[in-house]
């Protein structure tokens, strides 16, 4: 179940795929807005981006705020508890440069792995929020 909301499609997948590679708007992924990326956890330690979030990530445990993540912050610990719990990252695209080299290089969403203490998370439902009118009314 999402955090905030439900999603027509959510796309499942073990590892991240950034917001330019998710199977949305006729297979042409998301250029802005957020997406969310849900995965079950066991335990609570260090979460670590890896420096594999673009731009910003509000960071949830069963819907409860632990944390921000970004490229200036990329480790926060999560809570212990007992069972299988939602870890949720709702990540924002915070904006594109246009102009440059990196032009046709940017990605946004989470670019690649993250881990919790050393271990890649992975079992992803991902939700493309892209803040069309349609999905805001």
């Amino acid at each position: 179940m999402a955090l905030f909301l439900h999603t027509l499609q959510p796309f499942k997948s073990e590892r991240p795929v950034n917001m330019e590679n998710l199977p949305v708007n006729n297979n042409n992924g998301q250029s802005y807005g957020y997406t969310l990326y849900e995965t079950a956890i066991t335990s609570g330690g260090t979460l670590n981006s890896k420096n594999n979030i673009r731009d910003r990530a509000l960071v949830f445990v069963d819907k409860h705020f632990v944390g921000v993540l970004d490229y200036t912050v990329q480790e926060i610990v999560l809570p212990d508890a007992k069972g299988s719990r939602t870890l949720s990252l709702l990540v924002e695209n915070c904006g594109r440069v246009n102009y440059g080299t990196t032009l046709d290089e940017q990605r946004k969403g989470l670019v690649g792995d993250v881990e919790l203490n050393s271990h890649i998370l992975q079992g992803f439902i991902i939700h493309s929020l892209d803040m069309k009118p349609g999905f805001v009314n």
